[in-house]
């Protein structure tokens, strides 16, 4: 259990009292931007063995929306805010997609720390084409549509928990909006370089497309696609390999 908050303030899965003022709700307390924690569009796992609370606004004492259970994932949906003085001073707030907001670190106050970044991953495994080594796949399913393709070196951000599919650990990752399209389809049996770059030039085309669609349908939040993080169980390779976080 965290430890008891002053009186004076409620913790985040407390009951809200009547606000006396201020955009915190905290008797006049202010808040400021905090840039250096995460950023938009960056995924978060709730890590607190206590429900989380997802608020109206910035306010702890705003209108309960919803209540988030451990181990659930937010998206975050603009820059996250800090109390900067009165009882709150120093709690986190996190807005989150589709609405709301959360408090991701109540530590400064005697709570807990609610929410942990996502880790990123670094592409570790090399096919041996020109073409890319990793795709980025529409859904978890191995025959759903490429929507990119990462090299060796590239680092993504993990976007979900994995999924497991016929014995390939399957991940959901923040699309990066520099990935490369996939290659076409025959890309290995065309000799002829006027086609290849054709067919090369077709593939990138559908691929802006669908990527187009996928960002026109997310509001202009960041688009996701999925990878395979580890075939091994089958006789595959490791292809991604964590840089941080938890597992």
């Amino acid at each position: 259990q965290p430890p008891p908050q002053p009186a004076s303030l409620p913790t985040d899965v407390a009951a809200p009292r009547p606000p006396a003022g201020g955009r915190g709700g905290t008797r006049g307390d202010d808040t400021e931007v905090v840039e250096a924690l995460g950023r938009v569009g960056a995924w978060w796992h709730i890590c607190s063995a206590d429900e989380v609370i997802v608020r109206q606004d910035v306010s702890i004492f705003s209108a309960e929306l919803k209540r988030l259970r451990s181990g659930t994932w937010i998206q975050q949906a603009a820059p996250a805010e800090q109390f900067t003085r009165g009882p709150a001073r120093g709690l986190v707030r996190l807005p989150v997609l589709p609405r709301g907001w959360v408090t991701a670190d109540a530590r400064s106050v005697g709570g807990p720390q609610y929410v942990e970044p996502a880790p990123r991953w670094c592409v570790v495994y090399g096919s041996g084409t020109r073409f890319g080594d990793v795709l980025v796949r529409a859904e978890a399913a191995l025959d759903s549509e490429e929507l990119a393709v990462l090299t060796t070196g590239d680092v993504v951000d993990q976007a979900g928990p994995q999924e497991t599919v016929d014995g390939i650990v399957r991940m959901r990752i923040l699309l990066p909006e520099w990935a490369a399209p996939p290659p076409p389809k025959a890309a290995e049996v065309l000799p002829n370089p006027a086609i290849h770059a054709a067919a090369a030039q077709a593939t990138a085309a559908v691929a802006a497309s669908r990527l187009a669609k996928l960002r026109a349908s997310a509001g202009g939040a960041p688009c996701c696609g999925w990878v395979t993080v580890d075939a091994s169980a089958v006789g595959g390779p490791v292809l991604l390999e964590r840089k941080g976080g938890w597992t």
